[in-house]
Formats: structure tokens, C-alpha cells, sequence
């Protein structure tokens, strides 16, 4: 799969190959193929939630305690 570690990953054929292999909607080849999901954009996204530390896990914008209780919780109380 994709090397994280050094940016490099699948081109975006393959990658769109394999997740309609699996099953992935007809959006899937847009989204690969968009800028929203680079690791800059989502970065920056993280920034502006005020994510500063990984793992972070938010529902509906909230920090999630690191429990699966916690995370089950929220995500069944979440509208």
C-alpha cells in the first residue's frame, strides 16, 4: 500500500482501481483525485480543530477520551 513515511503512495489509477475492486461508490476516482484529502489539507484541518497531538479523536467537533467506552458513547449519542 502507500509509504507514508516518505509521501509516496499508490497513483491515483491503482489506488482507484483497488477501491473499486472493493467496492468504493462511484465518487471514489473524484476524491482520489482532489486535493481535499492530501496530508497538508488534512493537517491543516486538524490546526484549525485544535488537534496538537495524535492519536486525537473528536465526534461532532468534541475530543473523545482514548477508551472505547468513550468513543462508543459519543458516537451513539452523536445526531
Amino acid at each position: 500500500m502507500a509509504d507514508l513515511t516518505n509521501g509516496n503512495g499508490l497513483p491515483e489509477e491503482q489506488l482507484t482501481a483497488l477501491g473499486t475492486q472493493a467496492g468504493a461508490g462511484d465518487g471514489l476516482a473524484e476524491c482520489v483525485s482532489s486535493d481535499r484529502y492530501t496530508v497538508a489539507a488534512l493537517t491543516d484541518e486538524a490546526s484549525r480543530a485544535g488537534v496538537n497531538a495524535s492519536p486525537t479523536v473528536l465526534v461532532n467537533g468534541q475530543e473523545v477520551e482514548h477508551s472505547v467506552e468513550a468513543l462508543r458513547a459519543a458516537v451513539v449519542a452523536a445526531p
